[in-house]
């Protein structure tokens, strides 16, 4: 069986105590039989090794910080989080808003407090938040960490976080431009609008270098799609007349996912599918348009 490794972090991986290389974004693999049951080690720096053995085991149970993927021509393992190797307190962050204290620390890992009246709240935080600007904004609390943003409740409810290349926030809501990962130097811009308890998107559109216009439309428009579908956006103005009279079943058609991603394939969309804590199935879609607009799918 194919196995691909991936790491949130550039790593050294050992494969029954071989060295294997360096992994990171960009995956290694390697023929695998689990019965054989090697040990995978995930080696860092500035943190602890990740460690487990390739059975049956860890398809359906990965430990924490390791999320598992079943793909059509394989299993992808990605570690995605690192034991902390220093555990001393360090202060990153730290507003006063009236009655309200939030602070970023790093004690092992990343974490922002929320103390409010005689009340804490503790959410944990990616690596990126290691250089952290807390700001409050319409009742809402911000966290910039770098190129990512994260907005909360004055209780410490998390509503939204994601990565981006520029924000802006006007009264009321914001924008946010978000890269994608298609290789074409894209990005989202999104709409968001904003309440004392919900941040809420409104619409999307896409922003390319001038160069990849065509290329662009060609090959995120099924992505688009996909993505619309997932967050309840209008997803119509990607599909031909034909097929808009077929839309009231889409939903029921794709069932239910987290993710949009791109596949090897032109053309052919993955949908990503939570079957349990940290472990994922793809399901695979092909797009055929015409015209510039969707005119089948097929699953």
């Amino acid at each position: 069986m194919k196995f691909y490794f991936l790491s949130s972090r550039p790593s050294i991986l050992k494969i029954g105590g071989a060295y294997f290389g360096t992994v990171g974004t960009f995956e290694k693999f390697a023929e695998i039989t689990p019965e054989d049951n090697l040990f995978a080690e995930f080696i860092p720096q500035n943190a602890l090794p990740v460690g487990f053995f390739i059975n049956d085991e860890l398809r359906f149970h990965p430990p924490l910080g390791v999320e598992v993927y079943f793909l059509k021509n394989g299993v992808c393992i990605f570690v995605k989080d690192y034991p902390p190797a220093d555990q001393t307190f360090s202060l990153i962050a730290q507003k006063r808003f009236s009655s309200l204290l939030v602070s970023v620390f790093r004690s092992g890992n990343i974490q922002a407090v929320f103390s409010f009246e005689n009340q804490e709240t503790v959410c944990p935080l990616e690596e990126e938040f290691s250089l952290s600007n807390v700001f409050l904004h319409e009742n809402l609390v911000y966290i910039e960490g770098q190129n990512v943003l994260a907005v909360f409740t004055k209780n410490g409810n998390l509503l939204f976080k994601e990565r981006f290349t520029e924000y802006r926030l006007f009264d009321g809501g914001m924008t946010v431009t978000t890269p994608l990962s298609d290789g074409l130097q894209t990005q989202i811009q999104q709409r968001f609008t904003l309440h004392e308890n919900a941040v809420h998107r409104q619409e999307y559109t896409v922003l390319s270098r001038k160069e990849f216009q065509q290329e662009l439309y060609e090959k995120t428009i099924p992505y688009l799609f996909f993505q619309s579908v997932l967050l309840s956006l209008d997803f119509e103005r990607f599909l031909s007349d034909s097929l808009k009279e077929k839309t009231q079943n889409i939903h029921e058609f794709l069932g239910e996912f987290v993710a949009v991603a791109f596949s090897d394939t032109e053309k052919e969309i993955a949908l990503v599918r939570k079957k349990r804590e940290r472990v994922f199935e793809l399901s695979y879609y092909q797009v055929e348009m015409k015209d510039g607009k969707i005119v089948d799918i097929k699953g």
